[in-house]
């Protein structure tokens, strides 16, 4: 599993901005999960979606303010 977060994905082309949820993607060649905890928070005021996420490693159960 790889966390990633505090990265800004407001801007195209970079990581997905996902609507202020947290991006996941599954690899299964390397049976790797990724999650984007990053939810945009530092934009919230030129983007209502965004806002932020907290996870739960035990089962993975995300969290948002």
């Amino acid at each position: 599993m790889i966390l990633a977060g505090h990265t800004p994905t407001m801007a195209r082309y970079e990581l997905p901005f996902n609507h202020g949820k947290v991006y996941r993607a599954y690899d299964e060649e390397t049976d790797c999960i990724f999650y984007d905890l990053d939810c945009g928070c530092g934009f919230k005021g030129s983007n209502p979606e965004a806002r932020l996420a907290c996870m739960r490693l035990e089962d993975e159960k995300v969290f948002y303010l």
